[in-house]
């Protein structure tokens, strides 16, 4: 299985790392920790952005 790195994470939503950490550690995006870093399962983060889906 292929994960996202936290950085490109961040570049897809315009987030600063610290956006990011508030939201891994309320456990409102899911990420796995391999080594010193977080990885993100592409289709957690489809499923987090559908969640973040507005109206336009």
């Amino acid at each position: 299985m292929t994960y996202v790195r936290a950085t490109e994470v961040m570049s897809i939503l315009g987030v600063t790392r610290n956006t990011l950490c508030d939201w891994i550690n309320a456990g409102t995006l899911p990420a796995y920790r391999l080594g010193k870093n977080n990885v993100f399962d592409p289709a957690e983060l489809a499923a987090f952005l559908e969640t973040r889906r507005t109206g336009v």
